[in-house]
């Protein structure tokens, strides 16, 4: 992709499975970030090219929602 021309080359996942040698193989791919929620734990220290994104806002507001009787569908909606 960079050898077409591309500046950077970027990934964005809802629920990022880090499990056995993906982080070697992130790190060592032509990514150059990825980005995905803290809905699986992750240790940052295993590649450099991964941002974390907390949904903990997200989940408050569901909760607040949930208790207030409100609709927590319409926060989905784009």
């Amino acid at each position: 992709m960079t050898a077409k021309g591309a500046r950077s080359v970027r990934a964005i996942v809802s629920h990022g499975v880090m499990s056995g040698v993906a982080s070697e193989r992130i790190c060592e791919s032509a990514l150059t970030e990825i980005a995905f929620t803290d809905s699986i734990p992750y240790e940052l220290s295993k590649c450099p090219k991964v941002k974390v994104l907390s949904i903990a806002e997200m989940f408050a507001d569901t909760i607040y929602r949930v208790q207030e009787h409100k609709s927590i569908s319409e926060q989905y909606l784009l």
